[in-house]
């Protein structure tokens, strides 16, 4: 759009609001993303051995008792650094089993689950947190 002459653009920089808008929606985006990625784990990991038979390497594990299913978890955690220069604290997402056998399967076997699940989900992920950034940046919006 053209502006006439003499026009005049104010730009107002609002770094609390914007630095809690950001955390917000990152935070919220960690969080689904989260329970998204355990969903997808948890599904990959659902087809059952007594009806298909144990896996072979290069698919994903089978669904023999449900305990490596129902262990996969997520949660957000603050890493203690600072990546910017308005404050806002790092934080990482894991997602992962405490189950032993699941770094057996993940390294060991050739039935990774988590890393190829993180592969293929790969394009949501970066989508979902970069969309997230972008909130801060949408014009006409006051932050």
């Amino acid at each position: 759009a053209l502006m006439r002459e003499g026009a005049t653009v104010r730009f107002t920089w609002h770094r609390r609001n914007f630095k809690k808008l950001l955390e917000d929606s990152l935070d919220g985006r960690m969080e689904n993303l989260g329970r998204y990625l355990v969903r997808k784990v948890r599904k990959n990991i659902s087809v059952p051995t007594a009806t298909f038979g144990p896996s072979s390497p290069g698919e994903f594990p089978h669904l023999d008792s449900g305990d490596l299913h129902d262990s996969i978890f997520y949660r957000v955690e603050p890493t203690g650094k600072h990546v910017s220069k308005i404050g806002y604290k790092e934080k990482r997402l894991i997602v992962g089993t405490p189950i032993r056998y699941g770094l057996y399967h993940e390294y060991m076997t050739g039935r990774s689950f988590l890393r190829r699940t993180f592969r293929e989900e790969a394009p949501f992920i970066q989508r979902t947190l970069w969309n997230g950034t972008k909130i801060g940046l949408v014009p006409g919006r006051q932050v």
